[in-house]
């Protein structure tokens, strides 16, 4: 009796991993038909540059199994593809043709083999009209045209996002003057005998790396007499 409850032990025990062995496959049966995912590298990091409805896309990358890379944006309603052909380093890619708004882009590159890498997200505004009517031009404190025949400007302030002020002229000599004037600059002399009206506009750059200026509006104004000063463009 001991003997045939042990072999009946023994048949059990069989059966049960004969079994678990059949849930074990069926769980695995599924991964091993389909195969074994295989992806493209990514990208290593993006760098949006925003610009006038457009966004200069910096890339970087450091493998050398990326064919192409393809942006997508607009919940992928639009694309563009550009070719790496398996070189590492730096490439500038201009998205063109975008409305001033903000997006989010995912990047995905491909390899020779057609695989596909995990989306890289990034987001970035595009500026345009909205960006440009909230510019303003530089205010001038005030203008005093000395002996020496230099008109000398006094700006009021700093304005965010600004890099130079243009100003056109004409000198003493009747001769059409332009000089570029930094943001940084808070007080400006102009030589040359400069008289009547000149005007003036401010460029900006909304980000370091954007690719675009925008300029303000126009302001004109008028150079007093020696030693007087003029009024402030725009007030009365």
């Amino acid at each position: 009796m001991k003997l045939y409850k042990a072999v009946i032990c023994v048949m059990l025990c069989l059966a049960a991993g004969l079994f678990s062995c059949d849930d074990m496959y069926d769980l695995h049966i599924g991964y091993l038909e389909s195969g074994e995912n295989i992806y493209a590298a990514k990208v290593d990091s993006v760098s949006p540059g925003p610009g006038n409805k457009r966004i200069e896309m910096e890339v970087f990358i450091n493998a050398q199994r990326i064919d192409y890379i393809r942006f997508y944006w607009n919940a992928r309603y639009d694309s563009l593809d550009f070719r790496i052909n398996n070189q590492i380093g730096v490439f500038k890619v201009m998205i063109e043709n975008l409305e001033d708004r903000e997006y989010l882009f995912e990047i995905v590159s491909f390899d020779k083999f057609g695989n596909r890498s995990l989306p890289f997200e990034v987001s970035s505004l595009a500026y345009g009209e909205t960006y440009q009517r909230y510019l303003t031009n530089r205010r001038i404190g005030s203008i005093i045209v000395n002996g020496n025949g230099e008109a000398v400007i006094e700006w009021l302030g700093l304005t965010e996002d600004a890099i130079c002020t243009t100003l056109y002229y004409t000198d003493g000599s009747g001769r059409k003057q332009t000089v570029v004037i930094p943001a940084s600059e808070s007080t400006t002399v102009i030589p040359g005998n400069p008289a009547g009206e000149f005007r003036y506009v401010t460029s900006y750059r909304p980000t370091e790396n954007s690719p675009d200026i925008f300029d303000s509006e126009e302001t004109t104004g008028v150079f007093p007499e020696p030693e007087t000063e003029a009024e402030t463009p725009g007030e009365q």
